[in-house]
C-alpha cells in the first residue's frame, strides 16, 4: 500500500500518522470492498443466472403460446361441432320432410303432381 502512503504524504499527513492511517484503512477496507477475483466470480455467476432466466422466460412464452393455441383450437373445434350438429339436424329434418312427401305421393298414387316451391 505504498501508493496510499504516497498519497497521504502528498496531502500533508505526517509520517507517523501515515502509517496509522494506512493501517486503519487496511483494517476497514475489506469490510467495504471485495477482491477483484471474487467480484469477477460473482459477476460470472450473475451472467449465468440471467441467461438461465432468459431461457426459462422464453420457454414459458412458448408454453403459453402453445396453451393459447390449444385453447383456440379447442374453441374452434367446439364451434365446428355445434355447427355440424345444427347442419345434421337440418339435414335430417329435410330428409324427414322428403320421405313424408314421397310417402304421400305414393299413397295418392301419383295422380297429383309434386308441389312446387311456391306452394309449400
Amino acid at each position: 500500500m505504498d501508493w496510499l502512503k504516497d498519497l497521504a504524504r502528498s496531502h500533508g499527513i505526517a509520517d507517523p500518522r501515515v502509517n496509522e492511517f494506512v493501517n486503519r484503512i487496511g483494517k476497514e477496507l475489506p469490510k467495504h470492498l471485495i477482491p477483484k477475483q471474487r467480484y469477477n466470480a460473482l459477476n460470472e455467476s450473475k451472467k449465468k443466472v440471467v441467461e438461465r432466466l432468459r431461457e426459462r422466460d422464453k420457454q414459458l412464452e412458448e408454453l403459453q403460446a402453445s396453451i393459447d393455441s390449444s385453447k383456440t383450437r379447442k374453441l374452434r373445434m367446439d364451434k365446428l361441432r355445434i355447427e355440424n350438429k345444427r347442419l345434421k339436424e337440418k339435414y335430417e329434418s329435410e330428409i324427414r320432410q322428403l320421405r313424408l312427401l314421397t310417402a304421400l305421393l305414393i299413397a295418392i298414387g301419383g295422380c297429383c303432381r309434386e308441389p312446387t316451391e311456391s306452394s309449400r
